[in-house]
């Protein structure tokens, strides 16, 4: 299984497009997130030669502008794609969608989008004051759990330990995306970091709204284990 990272703020390779958000492929079939452009999104597909009509899943971490970008114009591009969203998500957003012509799957709970590949389910939680809704994807590899989150706003300790849960036998792999560490304390991101460690999560991916303090806590921390990403990128599992 591999996962192309499709939107970030920086780029591995000439020709593709760099902004605020987040979008990975996942399979070649499961699109995560959208990020913040239409133009970056659809540049960058397009560069990293992928077939937009052969993407069957959409799955919307959360409904902030720099994650669903990217949405409407993809979706017309892939008019079958189901689309998977929070069932708390913003109402005006799922009407949209629905707007679209897209079938839509609110989620609640933990379940199956693919083979190998599920929603970590609905975390409800608060962001300025506002009540939000997201959810990450966990990954069953052969190797050992992948959770990618979009923001994780809910925290990148509670979603990892959403998929330990869920798969109390597997060792967890790797964790990927945004860990909303930006704006965080030092103290805060040390405790994020050694709480990860004592989970036994093996390796690392921070991008997006994690921030360069906590990438550098996390390379410190993990070493050969930090994987550094940016746009362009494959990742193997």
């Amino acid at each position: 299984m591999v996962i192309k990272i499709l939107y970030d703020e920086e780029k591995a390779f000439e020709g593709y497009l760099t902004g605020w958000g987040f979008s990975c492929l996942v399979d070649g079939r499961v699109l995560f997130d959208t990020g913040g452009s239409a133009t970056g999104l659809l540049k960058n597909l397009k560069r990293a030669g992928v077939n937009i009509s052969g993407i069957e899943t959409v799955v919307i971490s959360h409904d902030h502008w720099d994650h669903i970008g990217g949405l409407w114009p993809l979706l017309n591009k892939a008019p079958k794609a189901r689309v998977y969203v929070c069932h708390n998500s913003g109402g005006a957003f799922k009407k949209k969608v629905l707007k679209n012509g897209s079938d839509i799957v609110e989620v609640k709970d933990f379940a199956r989008i693919a083979p190998g590949i599920f929603t970590s389910g609905e975390f409800c939680t608060r962001y300025k004051d506002k009540p939000l809704a997201e959810q990450a994807l966990v990954i069953k590899t052969s190797r050992g759990i992948v959770l990618i989150a979009g923001c994780a706003h809910p925290g990148i300790v509670k979603l990892i330990n959403r998929a330990k849960l869920k798969f109390p036998a597997e060792s967890l792999l790797m964790a990927m995306g945004g860990f909303h560490l930006k704006d965080s304390s030092k103290q805060v991101i040390k405790g994020t970091v050694k709480r990860l460690k004592e989970l036994g999560l093996k390796q690392v991916a921070p991008l997006h709204c994690s921030g360069v303090d906590a990438q550098s806590e996390f390379q410190k921390a993990y070493g050969n284990n930090f994987i550094k990403v940016a746009v362009g990128q494959e990742i193997s599992l």
